[in-house]
């Protein structure tokens, strides 16, 4: 994100009447505390962080610190502003570590998440309709990271497979043959014969 605000930084330097439209505060923006909050995270410059930003990016507090913040909000002023001070000074002892997580993942744009919807649009087209939910989860799931598979994964998942379904199906084989070989030696009682028939095996006894 830190690189695109500079990139539009420069755009505006070179052409100040489009700052308008791409400025740190433009209407495009959706929540401009939340930008300028992790921008500034970014550039290590979480200390000239405003009471809005803070309040924008507090998700990203790190564990320790958000339970001290969660502790200073239920206490009175004195202890907010003491709390305050013990920070500031743990942050200078630690080499003015940041007191926020790791905000490289955040990104500038929708742009991914609009193109997965596209994709989810042109696969479920009116030949898929009867498509199930999951499947075209794992649909997408395979088309977006095809990175992650080649022909070789699919082969070994096939052979696999294979070798899971030879292995069950001898002991399913015995189970068929052992309950057929059951129903020929059995004897048939006479209670399990139809009347005519329960009668003709007593007149032969």
């Amino acid at each position: 994100m830190t690189d695109t605000r500079d990139l539009l930084d420069c755009i505006i330097a070179s052409n100040p009447g489009i700052e308008l439209y791409i400025g740190p505060r433009a209407p495009i923006v959706y929540s401009t505390d939340f930008e300028a909050g992790v921008i500034k995270i970014q550039r290590k410059a979480d200390h000239d962080l405003s009471d809005a930003e803070k309040n924008a990016v507090k998700c990203f507090l790190k564990p320790s610190v958000h339970r001290n913040h969660n502790e200073t909000t239920t206490s009175s002023g004195e202890d907010a502003v003491e709390t305050l001070e013990a920070l500031r000074k743990r942050r200078r002892i630690e080499n003015h570590t940041s007191l926020y997580a790791d905000v490289k993942h955040v990104l500038p744009t929708s742009n991914i998440c609009e193109r997965l919807f596209s994709r989810a649009k042109l696969t479920y087209s009116a030949l898929r309709k009867n498509m199930l939910p999951v499947h075209l989860e794992e649909v997408l799931y395979l088309l977006v990271n095809k990175h992650l598979w080649n022909e070789r994964v699919i082969e070994k998942v096939l052979v696999r497979e294979r070798l899971r379904r030879n292995s069950t199906a001898p002991s399913i084989q015995a189970l068929h043959s052992s309950s057929n070989a059951h129903t020929v030696n059995a004897p048939v009682q006479d209670s399990e014969l139809p009347g005519n028939l329960s009668e003709i095996s007593r007149e032969r006894a």
